[in-house]
């Protein structure tokens, strides 16, 4: 049973429960604004008798900024492959850059030992920057796009075990002071 569960002047918070063969959760996610910050985060409790893969990406969408350097992160990333080949490139400042006007997907790879949950650092046409930060080091690393718009997507992964809670989040700042995350 999926619920809006409630809501007061700076967030939401929303509640379902789940049951399958064995399988069963609750999750929560609450959705918060203060001032030009967003928080998303996600607490799913294992409440059935089996373990629960978890896989989980945001998916933004973000127009491109004038010129085609999108986003950098606080990770060494590599470009492991894209679609189409070409689409994409990371130049000698790290930023992920498209070389076409239709760059499909990429996939990025780096360092899953790190020890360091993600951040990216984007420029944006209107707000001028956007700095993402999850709670999380990401498993995966796509990045897709089209003609129009970009996503970036770390994946979460994780098994969650009888009985345990799995807590993850993601913030995301709009504006030029968007780097102090």
């Amino acid at each position: 049973m999926e619920a809006f569960e409630s809501a007061d002047s700076t967030g939401l918070r929303f509640h379902t429960t789940q049951e399958l063969g064995g399988w069963a959760l609750s999750l929560h996610r609450t959705v918060r604004l203060a001032g030009r910050t967003v928080r998303v985060e996600t607490t799913l409790t294992n409440t059935g008798t089996r373990r629960i893969p978890i896989v989980w990406h945001p998916h933004p969408f973000y127009p491109y900024p004038s010129g085609d350097a999108l986003f950098t992160t606080n990770l060494q990333l590599e470009l492991q492959q894209s679609s189409i080949d070409g689409a994409y490139a990371i130049d000698g400042a790290g930023f992920v850059r498209r070389n076409l006007s239709d760059p499909q997907m990429g996939f990025l790879g780096h360092d899953p030992a790190s020890d360091r949950p993600v951040r990216i650092y984007q420029h944006h046409p209107v707000v001028g920057m956007v700095t993402a930060r999850a709670s999380y080091i990401p498993s995966f690393f796509p990045v897709w796009g089209n003609a129009h718009t970009f996503s970036w997507e770390p994946y979460y992964e994780r098994t969650v075990q009888m009985g345990i809670d799995e807590v993850w989040s993601i913030e995301y700042h709009f504006g030029e002071d968007a780097a102090r995350l």
